[in-house]
């Protein structure tokens, strides 16, 4: 049974769990006291209080599943059965129960029977708990590491110094542990030489630094995993704790074979150290600003991969393989060199070029539309951009995301700009599909909008975000408009230097482009609640809503921002006229119940006319839905803040009364009470 809804017995398999009838069912049998006690507890009541013949019944039995077990060894605990035979025998002994005197609740004193195990068994139980007080040592070690790992404020100098010893210690003789056990053990002692580097003072960081380039060094030579560019943080990522461990040692003095080291990491074929660098990214520009770029420049060459074709000679495979790493050894160099300061500032490197095809459909019903001209099958490029693993790590730039310090970000994003437009099919018709770069879209529209602030002239805004993004077709544009607003809106309520008036222009150019889609188009009049999954997060973050199909709609801003509301409602209400369908009223009663301000009321009454005029008899709509009652509650909040705007000689007075008429003829209980309401108080004033 789940939520009310029972599964179906497909195969009948019910009957064979039914109880058979009888006169004790399996409900009698758990309430009797005796399936509340254990044979454990029982055995002491009939060494202490007998009867003799029973207890000498009860030995007998003992002594023979002994003898059939066999004697426990050394690490027997209480959970092997030889043991557990030994400690009964022990326990249905009288001798082993001592008398002692126990205090009453009421003060009295009583004599009272306690277990005393003899020597034996408390010799071989001691001992285990020995073993296991340093199993738990080891244990409470590598959870407290594991929590530090993430999260520096559990750790300290003094912590640091402490896991170092305790990583340096050979681990006790004995202990059983298995590959699970010991693969944790070894990630808690990597992890233990990067805290070293990260938490520990100077003094700690000096005299453990060549044990921890080993622990480094070792990491590194782990094989490449494909989850680690999906899973975020530090944990199970051996790369990425050395990549940060390396990062952190750079603090004591950062030598050209140090740099040199951390730029070949970052110039793997592997992205997975980029989650080290997202990491400690802030600690690199600390000691040298120009160390992230460079260390971005590194790992985008290398995400410039050959292309393998299947049935490409091998000669021509490692030709082109040999190339690749010639050419990525010598963007290392240059990186050297320029932090050396022995030439210039290298450029960002060129991805290559990149043409989005449309995506090929298939029609269920109907013979396929043949091309007019066949396509010519071209031959692959030899190479191509690994854009998951350049959009890992540029996606762990985004701690770095504030342009007044780093202006480079924005010749960053210049450079990619066209690539990634043609990556996601610009130029293509408004209606095709195509395959994009979901992930480096996620990451380089995150970093767009903090690259906006103090950009000058307008044209240059225009060119490196508006007009590409425009140029885009449906599917695709909707997907990047929704990344690139919910980064807008975050560097504009943020107070991180865009002003109103930008970020109104630039939603209102994109607003265009949205209302200009076919999928606006169908959308804009739909009597159903549902929404296409790539429009409708598009639409949602026009209203600072976030929309997914598996989360509840709702507004993303706090009260505090709905202050500064006021500049985007005219563009709000050019949308809700030109698209009054139910999602839209969905989201806009989401954004204004966040904090009702009364300046919002003529917004208000604007969308709940423009909604009549769609759905003027629509129960479903007004009622089912509730768009009637979420509009009487904001109207009623509004009232109880401003009065006076309610009044009858109020401009807004005649469209509220009608408003909250039409609502009654629909059936809508909310608008009658507030009709009323608004009615009794007006009498009132009178």
């Amino acid at each position: 049974m789940l939520d009310g809804f029972q599964y179906p017995d497909l195969f009948g398999l019910a009957a064979l769990q039914k109880e058979p009838a009888g006169t004790a069912g399996l409900d009698d049998l758990k309430r009797r006291p005796s399936r509340r006690l254990s044979l454990e507890q029982l055995i002491g009541q009939y060494a202490v209080f007998g009867p003799a013949r029973l207890r000498k019944t009860l030995t007998k039995l003992l002594q023979q599943a002994a003898a059939r077990l066999g004697s426990p060894n050394a690490q027997s605990d209480l959970g092997d059965p030889a043991l557990m035979a030994v400690h009964a025998l022990n326990l249905v002994h009288p001798r082993n129960w001592a008398e002692v005197s126990v205090e009453r609740d009421n003060g009295m004193t009583a004599t009272a029977r306690q277990y005393v195990p003899p020597q034996a068994e408390r010799q071989h139980l001691d001992a285990l708990q020995e073993a296991s007080r340093d199993r738990f040592s080891q244990t409470n070690m590598e959870a407290a590491i594991g929590l530090a790992l993430d999260d520096p404020s559990r750790s300290s100098p003094e912590f640091a110094a402490a896991a170092v010893v305790w990583a340096q210690r050979t681990p006790a003789s004995g202990a059983a542990r298995d590959a699970a056990d010991e693969g944790m053990r070894e990630q808690a002692v990597l992890t233990a030489a990067m805290i070293a580097m990260r938490d520990g003072d100077v003094e700690l960081r000096t005299q453990h630094r060549a044990w921890a380039d080993v622990m480094f060094a070792q990491a590194l030579r782990t094989q490449e995993d494909p989850v680690h560019r999906f899973r975020a943080g530090l944990r199970f990522n051996p790369m990425a704790i050395a990549f940060v461990g390396m990062i952190h040692s750079l603090k004591d003095g950062a030598t050209p074979d140090h740099i040199r080291a951390i730029l070949e990491v970052a110039a793997r074929d592997n992205p997975a150290t980029a989650h080290g660098f997202g990491a400690a990214a802030s600690t690199l520009a600390a000691i040298d600003e120009r160390l992230p770029r460079a260390i971005l420049r590194c790992a985008f060459a290398a995400a410039i991969r050959p292309t393998r074709e299947w049935n490409l000679p091998e000669k021509k495979v490692a030709a082109r393989a040999n190339r690749h790493r010639r050419r990525v050894q010598a963007a290392v160099r240059a990186e050297v060199a320029w932090l050396a300061g022995k030439r210039s500032q290298p450029e960002w490197p060129a991805f290559p070029p990149i043409s989005a095809r449309a995506r090929h459909r298939r029609f269920l019903l109907g013979p396929e539309p043949r091309e007019a001209t066949p396509r010519r099958r071209r031959a692959p490029p030899e190479e191509y951009t690994d854009h998951q693993a350049a959009a890992l790590w540029l996606g762990k730039a985004a701690v770095l995301a504030d342009i007044t310090a780093r202006p480079w970000l924005r010749e960053l994003v210049q450079t990619y700009v066209q690539w990634t437009a043609a990556a996601n099919g610009a130029g293509l018709a408004q209606d095709e599909e195509t395959d994009t770069p979901g992930e480096w879209n996620g990451a380089y529209f995150g970093l767009l909008p903090y690259c906006l602030p103090g950009l000058a002239p307008q044209d240059l805004l225009d060119e490196i975000a508006l007009t590409p993004i425009a140029s885009l077709s449906d599917e695709p544009f909707f997907d990047v408009v929704t990344l690139f607003l919910r980064g807008l809106d975050f560097v504009f309520f943020n107070d991180h230097g865009l002003q109103a008036e930008e970020v109104v222009r630039i939603r209102s150019i994109l607003a265009r482009r949205l209302i200009a889609s076919n999928g606006w188009h169908r959308q804009a009049r739909s009597p159903s609640a549902s929404v296409e999954v790539h429009i409708g997060p598009a639409i949602a973050a026009f209203f600072f809503n976030d929309h997914n199909r598996f989360l509840p709609t709702k507004c993303y801003l706090l009260p505090k921002a709905i202050d500064r509301l006021d500049p985007f409602l005219p563009l709000l209400e050019t949308l809700v006229e030109k698209g009054p369908s139910f999602f839209t009223a969905l989201i806009t009663l989401n954004l204004l119940q966040v904090s009702p301000k009364p300046a919002h009321l003529p917004f208000i009454i604007m969308a709940a006319k423009t909604w009549l005029r769609s759905y003027s008899d629509s129960t479903a709509f007004w009622i089912d839905n509730e768009v009637g009652r979420r509009t009487c509650l904001l109207i009623d909040d509004i009232w109880r803040k401003e009065p006076a705007l309610f009044d009858r000689a109020a401009a807004l007075r005649d469209d509220v009364d009608q408003l909250l008429a039409a609502l009654v003829r629909i059936g809508a209980a909310d608008a009658a009470r507030l009709e009323q309401a608004l009615l009794g108080a007006s009498t009132s004033d009178g």
